[in-house]
């Protein structure tokens, strides 16, 4: 949000040979919880399932959601406005979209239950002009939803869901620019049940989890190394009796995973492999989630971050939903208690380029509509401090003011969703060139800035002189009159730290100068 303060062009001129004025602006700034496009910026008509960012800062979002003509989309927030990505019915998705995701080149892929005339399901790729099939029509030709989707640094393209290959195996899927392939070769990972979610780390391995489980009948977490499947930390090291829906990895390659799976206490938690062991992040029960964990991602401080259908309640049938954080020490509600309060599941979250947090899902505005939440620094409001020379003006929001006083606006904006409360601290200056001459040079102060004592020294002043100290509202705090003497002593340990005015009167003219009480 930008405040845009303007100035008549008199007090431009004068600002500009007198360097008299005093502007200064502090910022008060929270993170929060805020709707993306403000209250019903999207208003999507159902649940929120995949999200994604590019490089430019724009937001994707799609899910069960759908347009006008009943078609699933995906939803570009650029940060002015929300939007149909290509147009309405560009991708024209019969079913919902599940995961999205970007290339370094800013490419946007989409993946879901979504059929192509051949009722075969398929990556779709939007190059920033058009959607098209990625591979060409049935290049990749799969019979089920594609649940996950990853893009290594090299582009290359892997998927994975529901769909099996033609011995009914679930698979990871492959695209190297030029053909789909099953990843290692038919049956090589030879998965029982869906995969939920793939991921990679910076050596090249792939990661892949979810429903399929191990000879012994445990989920697991399944390495390609380049050259073979494997189950991470060797059989049943993590022996996971529910299934893993998400997967993230840190900077220096150690995996996380997250689903339905419990401790010995019951509770969902996040799983950690260091290369040597698996681990609950936090120790037994530091996150102590009482549903599902759907999601898990890293923030660009490589903070790891938990949502899902988990609340903050004594079960999962009360209380709200929220996002939690693992700083390396303990988890947290991002937020705190109830800050994004949201009061229906959390089935994706996200961080950009800045760091901010990005959630999506079921849960609701006050006007029913689901919708993005952002977590990240707002504006809360401003202190404006600013002197004006007696007998200018100063425009505040559309005011013209002339007076010393303190003035109060509430801005709104449905960009950010945040309110920013402005506050104007204005004083009048003496009026006239000839009176700040006399200013400048026959009053002076020191130390300034000063913690309590200060001396005022006036040249050639050889008479009682009345002393004031003026606050930036343009009250008389305090009074003290001095005798002959050059300088005189005045304290001001007994104030505010803050800055006033020492003022008084000169002959015929009116001395004032800035204090600064530290």
């Amino acid at each position: 949000m930008y405040h845009i303060l303007h100035f008549s062009n008199s007090f431009f001129k004068r600002i500009c040979f007198l360097s008299l004025i005093l502007f200064s602006t502090s910022y008060l700034k929270a993170q929060i919880w805020t709707e993306v496009g403000g209250l019903n910026g999207l208003a999507p008509n159902n649940m929120i399932m995949s999200m994604c960012s590019d490089k430019f800062g724009n937001i994707y979002a799609g899910g069960q959601f759908t347009n006008s003509n009943g078609k699933r989309f995906v939803a570009k927030w650029d940060g002015t406005t929300w939007s149909e990505l290509g147009g309405l019915n560009a991708l024209g998705a019969n079913a919902n979209i599940c995961d999205l995701c970007t290339d370094t080149l800013g490419n946007i892929y989409a993946v879901g239950g979504f059929t192509n005339a051949s009722s075969k399901n398929y990556v779709a790729k939007w190059d920033g002009i058009n959607w098209t099939e990625l591979g060409g029509l049935n290049g990749l030709s799969v019979n089920g939803y594609i649940y996950s989707i990853y893009i290594d640094n090299n582009g290359i393209v892997y998927v994975a869901g529901l769909f099996s290959n033609i011995t009914n195996s679930k698979f990871v899927a492959k695209w190297d620019g030029i053909s789909w392939s099953e990843v290692g070769g038919l049956n090589s990972l030879g998965a029982n049940a869906s995969i939920f979610a793939i991921c990679g780390d910076s050596f090249g391995n792939i990661y892949a989890a979810g429903g399929f489980k191990n000879a012994s009948g445990s989920k697991y977490v399944a390495k390609w190394d380049g050259v073979n499947w494997s189950e991470v930390g060797g059989l049943n090291s993590l022996a996971a009796i529910a299934s893993i829906q998400s997967i993230c990895v840190d900077t220096l390659g150690n995996v996380y995973v997250a689903g339905a799976f419990i401790n010995a206490s019951g509770k969902q938690y996040v799983a950690k492999w260091d290369g040597i062991n698996w681990s609950e992040v936090g120790g037994l029960n530091a996150l102590s989630a009482n549903y599902d964990i759907k999601n898990i991602c890293f923030d660009n401080a490589n903070r790891l971050y938990a949502a899902g259908w988990f609340t903050n309640g004594t079960s999962s049938g009360n209380g709200n939903a929220y996002v939690a954080q693992w700083n390396g020490i303990g988890w947290s509600e991002v937020g705190g208690f109830n800050g994004l309060a949201a009061n229906g599941a959390i089935n994706k979250i996200m961080s950009d380029k800045n760091g901010n947090i990005f959630a999506g899902g079921n849960f609701h505005n006050v006007n029913g509509h689901q919708y993005v939440a952002k977590y990240g620094i707002c504006r809360m409001y401003d202190t404006i401090t600013a002197s004006i020379i007696n007998g200018n003006n100063y425009v505040f929001n559309s005011d013209t003011l002339t007076i010393a006083g303190m003035y109060n606006d509430t801005l709104n904006t449905s960009i950010t969703g945040c309110d920013s409360v402005v506050t104007l601290i204005l004083s009048v200056l003496p009026n006239g060139v000839n009176d700040l001459e006399e200013l400048n040079s026959n009053m002076q102060v020191f130390p300034n800035p000063t913690s309590d004592i200060m001396t005022v020294s006036i040249n050639n002043n050889e008479h009682k002189t009345k002393f004031k100290i003026i606050d930036l509202t343009g009250n008389v705090i305090a009074e003290q009159l001095s005798e002959t003497s050059k300088k005189t002593i005045i304290d001001l340990s007994k104030l505010s730290k803050g800055i006033y005015f020492v003022e008084c009167q000169y002959k015929d003219k009116v001395l004032r100068r800035k204090v600064i009480k530290n």
